[in-house]
């Protein structure tokens, strides 16, 4: 039984063990130019299906996300630029791969601009060929599980940062 339970540890370690941090940077980096380009089909198909689920459905979420930047537009708001870190370690979870993506969002505001820090969250159900992103600046240890059954805290989800305002 030994035997066997350093096998499975070794084999999932090869499996998981060549993760692509390129490529989770690579589609991270689709789905911000997707967000500023309102294109929302490619926003959607990076987008973790449970969030999709739970928003209401694909039609819902597009819908929503539109509306939001017409309000956001109407305030004088909009999405300057946003730029992708470096994805941290990945860590297994159930049948999936886990990881945090840095991100640093800016906002056009009425006289400046918000910068904001935040993280998202990459999952792979494919051994890392493709991602999913959630962002995880609403995400914490009491509902974490409702997205993401099999989340595995060994990835600690970062404390929510307040965006910081620049003056132009």
């Amino acid at each position: 039984m030994k035997q066997l339970t350093i096998l499975l540890a070794l084999l999932t370690t090869v499996a998981f063990g060549q993760v692509d941090s390129n490529v989770i940077k690579e589609q991270a980096e689709l789905t911000a130019k997707a967000l500023l380009n309102d294109d929302y089909e490619t926003l959607i198909r990076f987008t973790y299906p449970k969030v999709v689920e739970l928003v209401g459905g694909r039609d819902k979420m597009i819908s929503l996300i539109k509306n939001g930047k017409i309000e956001m537009g109407q305030q004088g708001i909009s999405f300057e630029s946003v730029i992708i870190g470096k994805p941290s370690k990945t860590v297994i979870a159930g049948s999936e791969i886990h990881c945090l993506v840095p991100q640093t969002v800016y906002m056009k505001v009425p006289k400046g601009k918000l910068k904001s820090e935040t993280q998202l969250l990459a999952v792979s159900r494919d051994n890392g060929s493709n991602w999913f992103f959630i962002d995880a600046v609403n995400l914490n240890k009491d509902n974490i599980k409702i997205v993401l059954p099999n989340y595995n805290f060994d990835l600690v989800l970062p404390p929510k940062n307040e965006p910081i305002f620049i003056a132009e």
